[in-house]
């Protein structure tokens, strides 16, 4: 499960992590803006009695995804969010031995994951569109070799 783990945060932070510091702040709840972004890349939530999600977010997109980022007081809301439109995740989150937790949905057969977390300073959700085996070889490749990785 660790090697799990950290090869989800390896592909997030590679292809996500620094989508930029270019966020955006976000309007209203945030729960139709996860929804959105998942069913672009591949997701087939239920709709049915969600939650609404309020507060501060931002938010960033690049071509593999987009990276959302809320309170670390948030995210009990947004598991409970994630929980009823995607059922159980494929990995449940679990506190880290670095102290944060993490948790992951896949979005479809074909790729695509949500990768939800939360630390002391911020919960985190990162919604990755499907990639082939050569585009996440590539770019960590390519990340490792720039020594761009955060």
């Amino acid at each position: 499960m660790r090697s799990q783990i950290s090869l989800f945060v390896l592909v997030a932070a590679v292809f996500c992590g620094c989508a930029g510091d270019h966020f955006k702040t976000g309007r209203g709840d945030v729960g139709p803006f996860i929804l959105q972004q998942a069913v672009a890349r591949g997701g087939s939530p239920d709709t049915n009695s969600l939650p609404p999600i309020s507060g501060a977010w931002r938010y960033s997109e690049d071509k593999y995804g987009v990276v959302i980022r809320m309170s670390p007081e948030q995210f009990p809301a947004i598991e409970a969010f994630l929980h009823n439109a995607f059922g159980e995740p494929k990995i449940n989150p679990a506190e880290t031995p670095e102290g944060f937790k993490l948790g992951v949905y896949r979005l479809s057969s074909k790729g695509g994951a949500i990768q939800f977390s939360c630390d002391t300073n911020q919960t985190q959700i990162i919604v990755l569109r499907p990639m082939s085996t050569e585009e996440i070889f590539h770019g960590v490749s390519e990340t490792l070799k720039d020594g761009s990785a955060k």
